[in-house]
């Protein structure tokens, strides 16, 4: 009876154990249809809304537009530029790169979460916000993206952030037609890591530091 007890309760730490590690990679096209299971490119599903999240899983995201959405749980968002620069350098100037995965504002709704981004863009909105229930212990990295004439990254402590990191993205304030004033500041983080950037036509500055901020590349 003893050893019956003790592989019982083995299994049952395997079995939580499985359940605490494995994670969903969900994928979303812009022809998908949310009534599908969303864990293939073959049963993609359409929107973020759609989907239900959990810490640790990955979102596979096709080219297209998609909408704004609100998520509880420490996410990957992987756009059809991840890994990839947003720009291509030819004679003449730089050229961005087509079949973008443009999302709407993300809002985090949740305290303690760890949320990427690579290879998105947003266009003429809010890239990200918090919700109520953000209420500190926030980091979010963001790398490979483009953000199109889109509003400031507010990373703030009262926000709920705590550390930022944004490497190989393009800020492009509007190719001469419109200009966005100070595309990331940042106040009172922990950690603010901003390096190998590109900044086009802000009116104000790139990076604005306040006290309590960490460090800035």
């Amino acid at each position: 009876m003893a050893i019956f007890r003790t592989l019982f309760v083995l299994s049952w730490i395997l079995l939580t154990a499985a359940s605490l590690s494995a994670q969903t990679t969900w994928y979303l096209r812009s022809d998908g249809d949310n009534i599908q299971d969303g864990l293939s490119a073959a049963n993609a599903k359409r929107q973020i809304s759609a989907l239900t999240l959990a810490d640790g899983d990955v979102i596979d995201i096709g080219p297209g537009t998609y909408d704004a959405a609100t998520i509880t749980a420490s996410v990957h968002f992987a756009g059809a530029n991840a890994g990839n620069a947003t720009y291509v350098v030819n004679v003449g100037g730089p050229t961005p790169v087509t079949n973008e995965t443009t999302l709407g504002t993300i809002t985090i709704d949740a305290a303690d979460k760890s949320v990427t981004f690579e290879g998105v863009r947003w266009s003429n909105t809010a890239p990200l916000a918090t919700g109520f229930n953000c209420t500190g212990g926030l980091v979010v990295t963001i790398t490979y993206s483009h953000f199109d004439q889109a509003s400031s990254v507010n990373a703030t402590a009262a926000g709920g952030w705590k550390e930022l990191y944004i490497s190989e993205c393009d800020f492009d304030g509007a190719d001469g037609a419109v200009t966005s004033t100070n595309a990331v500041p940042v106040s009172g983080l922990e950690i603010a890591n901003i390096r190998e950037n590109q900044f086009r036509e802000s009116t104000q500055s790139a990076l604005s530091l306040t006290a309590g901020s960490g460090s800035a590349y």
